[in-house]
């Protein structure tokens, strides 16, 4: 089994269980089996997840679920985890660097059917976050040099700050419109929620992080540049309402062949503390088109955010901003930071295998992927320690790759992708579940 150790960042949007217009033969036959309607169901499982900048994670997950015949498709469900990320850092040998504790609750079927309510709390701490800096132009300080020179080692870890984060978010997704059918939805939701988040980030000596710190204290024009750009650095709370609507016209909730999957929200801070007042505003649009069946899909998305006012550092990591740049693969994690975000996805997804096993079907196949993005800052001054900030208009970041993917009945894949970016002449590797959208 093999869970996404990054939950925390990725839970802008909780996916609706399959309604019974989505159920499977597998699923349809067991409602008809002598189950207790009113049970309850353990199952624990361990963890596995892997990526080259945050290293093997290994773990343990735990899932209990309550079935009720008034909720479809259960009463609620409590998903746990437990996982340490292990990865070897030159001069260092083998680490421990990351922790992470969560648990998510999952409340569907409420008020008649129209309200799903899920809530989610979480832990992570982390001693290697990257980070480069802002602009879409950073530089890497141990590109060139010998990975087992002192010089690269010292220059790896000044690219590091320690994170120690605390999340609560509680969100609720509300039926406005629903003429799904057997073969395809047809829904419109109002998603509204708030969001807690405490972070104490640890700065360490000689670090890039640091050294940012330092010239937005400083009284020249890159300090008043970066004073605006770099916020939240002392520990703080902070606290954001989420309210946006979600277009669903999918043929399926995990492989799609046709339709679209479009968000629009905003989220608004009030400046609980460090003065953070921002506004973001974010549009995801996805599309699905089948080109041979099953077998051979053209996969596509669009998104970029946008945001207004104090925003805190965390928040402008363009890899890992609630996902929005998740997708950006072969390049390097928190690479770029910026508050303007732009990314376009391209996935040639085929299956050419299928195959079933003790009794279970499986589908393999392999998917090509091109992505490309890119950061902006808005700023007084375009320079920052001389260089610019944004570039040109055209500086995007390009990667392509590919990668197989197997899929476990109707709603377990699992992937395996190979980026190369072209501009960044990086390659990363990532070992996850489901696609990347």
């Amino acid at each position: 089994m093999i869970l996404l150790s990054f939950l925390l960042s990725s839970l802008s949007f909780a996916e609706p269980e399959a309604s019974p217009a989505e159920e499977s033969p597998q699923e349809s036959e067991s409602k008809n089996e002598s189950k207790k309607p009113n049970r309850f169901e353990v199952a624990g499982l361990p963890a596995l997840s892997y990526d080259s900048d945050s290293g093997l994670g290994l773990g343990i997950v735990a899932v209990g679920a309550k079935f009720n015949p008034k909720n479809n498709p259960f009463q609620y469900r409590l998903m746990g985890l437990i996982q340490s990320n292990i990865r070897s850092i030159p001069g260092e040998g083998l680490k421990v660097p990351t922790s992470t504790y969560f648990l998510r609750l999952d409340m569907p079927g409420r008020m008649n059917g129209k309200l799903r309510v899920v809530g989610f709390g979480g832990y992570t701490s982390k001693n290697d976050m990257p980070y480069f800096g802002y602009g879409n132009q950073t530089s890497v300080p141990f590109d060139g040099l010998d990975e087992e020179s002192t010089e690269y080692q010292d220059a790896l870890q000044s690219t590091f700050y320690g994170q120690r984060t605390g999340i609560l978010d509680v969100q609720g997704q509300w039926s406005l419109f629903d003429e799904s059918t057997m073969q395809q939805k047809k829904r419109l939701e109002l998603i509204f929620g708030g969001h807690l988040r405490y972070e104490s980030p640890e700065v360490f000596d000689g670090s890039v992080f640091q050294r940012d710190i330092e010239l937005a204290n400083a009284e020249t024009e890159d300090g008043e540049t970066m004073d605006l750009l770099l916020n939240g650095t002392d520990p703080h709370f902070m606290f954001k309402t989420r309210l946006g609507l979600l277009w669903d016209t999918r043929d399926h909730e995990y492989v799609p062949q046709n339709g679209s999957l479009h968000y629009v929200y905003t989220e608004f801070s009030p400046g609980v503390q460090e003065g953070l007042l921002f506004n973001r505003w974010t549009v995801d649009l996805r599309s699905y088109k089948s080109i041979l069946g099953e077998y051979l899909v053209l996969a596509g998305r669009l998104a970029g955010t946008v945001y207004f006012g104090t925003v805190p550092f965390y928040e402008t990591d363009a890899y890992l901003s609630s996902s929005v740049m998740y997708s950006w693969r072969g390049v390097r994690l928190n690479r770029y930071r910026g508050t303007r975000q732009a990314l376009g996805s391209v996935e040639l997804r085929s299956k050419l295998l299928k195959f079933g096993f003790g009794g279970q079907r499986f589908n393999l196949g392999i998917t090509l992927f091109a992505d490309t993005g890119r950061v902006w800052n808005t700023t007084p001054s375009d320079t920052l320690r001389g260089a610019s900030l944004n570039g040109d208009f055209m500086d995007f970041h390009t990667s392509i790759g590919g990668g197989p993917r197997l899929q476990w009945g109707e709603t377990f894949l699992l992937r395996f992708d190979q980026g190369y970016s072209v501009t960044d002449k990086t390659s990363r590797v990532n070992f996850l579940l489901n696609h990347a959208f």
